[in-house]
């Protein structure tokens, strides 16, 4: 049984990847199974760590924006969770806390 997103986009056929990766706008010309089954993933992953930051504290993400190198120069929630999530998609949340 499928447990990651890419196992679970690896079963479908490059059609319907294709039709998903266009309802969800990205960009899907001239790319193999593999590409899209990466791209599509990286966007669960993505969709996924901006519903986790989302429903953080404040004091947790100012903690995490501590990891990531952002500046606190009083963000709003809404703010800090975007920048702590560019910071994450850029280094992976791994490599983060691995070097903290």
């Amino acid at each position: 049984m499928p447990k990651t997103p890419k196992e679970v986009f690896s079963v479908f056929d490059i059609k319907h990847l294709q039709y998903m990766a266009d309802s969800r706008n990205l960009d899907s010309t001239d790319k193999n199974k593999k590409q899209l089954v990466n791209d599509l993933s990286n966007h669960v992953s993505s969709l996924g760590l901006s519903v986790m930051l989302r429903i953080l504290k404040v004091k947790d993400l100012k903690i995490l924006s501590e990891h990531c190198e952002i500046e606190d120069e009083k963000l709003g929630k809404a703010t800090l969770a975007k920048k702590i999530q560019e910071a994450m998609e850029d280094q992976t949340p791994k490599k983060i806390f691995r070097e903290s």
